[in-house]
């Protein structure tokens, strides 16, 4: 390879090198950028812990223990991957909705449809595609974080056939189900309250063998 590809000093000097099993790409740092509103974005991946040298290629973003945030999977290049849990909501208490499409006359997954969510005066909208990154796939069920929000004004859809439904009263803090042409919101589960959080981490305590002393 020529000068500008990768990081390594053979590559640097423009020397041809044989790549045989080794990376292109060298060990690079993973980064994690926030998103800051109007302002752009900051570099939080110190801070996130997420700046490491794993050489990191595809990464998928999805809600792992279903507590209403979006956790990370890093696929690393010759190492296992890295599954960075996002437990935000626990801290500080945040509102959020999630919905999966189930398509009829549309594809069962509902791929190219389009979710428009209009709440506490901002719209958010969301694509139902099904590969988002480097060798990666993408979570079919769609996340909108509400922060402070406390009710949806409208949820609409607007599937691959060329129906569009609009939906009001929509429940938050919830993973909803919507079947193409039905008028009725499925709720699949819903955020555990503080006290049911508490039984259920118990639970999952007992289950745990105590390391020998």
């Amino acid at each position: 390879m020529w000068t500008n590809v990768g990081r390594r000093e053979m590559e640097k000097q423009g020397i041809l090198i044989a790549v045989a099993d080794d990376s292109l790409n060298g060990y690079e740092h993973n980064t994690l950028l926030e998103n800051e509103g109007e302002t752009g974005f900051s570099n939080v991946s110190y801070h996130r812990g997420v700046d490491t040298d794993k050489d990191g290629r595809g990464v998928v973003g999805f809600d792992m223990d279903h507590d209403g945030d979006i956790d990370l999977y890093v696929a690393n290049y010759r190492r296992r991957g890295t599954l960075y849990r996002n437990d935000i909501n626990e801290l500080e208490d945040r509102n959020w909705l999630q919905v999966k499409l189930i398509g009829l006359k549309s594809n069962r997954d509902a791929v190219g449809a389009r979710l428009t969510l209009e709440a506490g005066g901002v719209k958010q909208i969301r694509d139902v595609r099904i590969g988002q990154a480097y060798l990666s796939g993408s979570t079919l069920v769609q996340h909108f974080g509400l922060a402070e929000t406390s009710s949806v004004d409208r949820l609409t859809v607007r599937w691959p056939s060329g129906l569009v439904q609009s939906f009001e009263n929509v429940p938050i803090n919830a993973r909803l189900q919507i079947v193409e042409g039905e008028n009725e919101l499925a709720i699949l589960s819903r955020a555990l309250d503080e006290e049911e959080r508490d039984a259920d981490e118990g639970e999952e305590s007992s289950d745990v063998d105590a390391p020998n002393a």
